[in-house]
């Protein structure tokens, strides 16, 4: 039987999303990431596990979201996969 992908919201995933991205920002190649789906998750999440790698906390980048106008809300499973997979740095 095929092994089944871990769901969208997994820490597994989204260290996957991060360890792409790093990759691809030491190679200085570019790298596309989209939510196929059109709801914004992939961008929300994306925009706080890059802030928490540049040490910002996860209130602290919805806050900021939110003070911009661009907080649209989000699944709290993907913030906490977030937070499991992206430690802040301070």
């Amino acid at each position: 039987m095929a092994s089944r992908p871990a769901p969208w919201f997994s820490p597994g995933r989204w260290r996957e999303v991060i360890g792409t991205i790093r990759s691809a920002h030491h190679a200085q190649t570019p790298c596309l990431v989209h939510c196929s789906a059109g709801r914004s998750r992939s961008g929300i999440a994306l925009a706080v596990a890059l802030a928490r790698i540049d040490g910002v906390t996860t209130t602290e980048a919805v806050a900021a979201l939110k003070a911009r106008g661009l907080w649209r809300g989000c699944n709290p499973k993907l913030l906490a996969a977030v937070d499991q997979a992206v430690p802040a740095r301070r």
